[in-house]
């Protein structure tokens, strides 16, 4: 059995009152944390995180007009899946979510749990491309963090 004891003067302030919470596993990985300035992820992105949208004409030309379309099918663990990619005419296409290299996407709606939560990050090398609805964009702040925007 496991067990910590806490003191009352650790709990006043807190609106935490679960045995869980303290668990000592969980109050070593706090102390990991605070010994490490963790910053909350707002404080770490270029802009608010965004998610795209599917335009209601999505006619494709088959031609270099075309750009790709990022959907949840799309985003596989570390990797976008160009080649499962639908097209989308680049008329439709919205720069507020238009990824750019170092850009992180993260599915955050499927079909099961599996589905949601994959990412994958944007590197120089990839094609022209938008997200839908079930996407999200995340671009860090360059200058707190140097994402590898290149494939090695």
């Amino acid at each position: 059995m496991n067990y910590s004891i806490i003191q009352k003067s650790q709990l006043e302030g807190t609106l935490r009152i679960d045995a869980e919470h303290y668990q000592p596993v969980y109050l070593e990985i706090k102390e990991i944390m605070t010994q490490a300035a963790a910053k909350p992820l707002k404080e770490l992105l270029a802009r608010q995180v965004v998610t795209g949208k599917t335009p209601k004409q999505r006619d494709c030309l088959e031609d270099d007009t075309d750009i790709k379309f990022i959907k949840t099918d799309t985003v596989r663990q570390g990797e976008i899946i160009f080649d499962l990619a639908d097209c989308l005419p680049v008329k439709q296409s919205s720069k507020h979510s238009e990824p750019h290299a170092g850009d992180i996407l993260v599915t955050i709606i499927g079909a099961d749990y599996e589905i949601v939560g994959r990412s994958a990050m944007v590197f120089a090398g990839d094609p022209k491309m938008n997200i839908n609805q079930n996407i999200a964009l995340i671009r860090p702040d360059k200058n707190l963090i140097s994402p590898a925007i290149s494939h090695e």
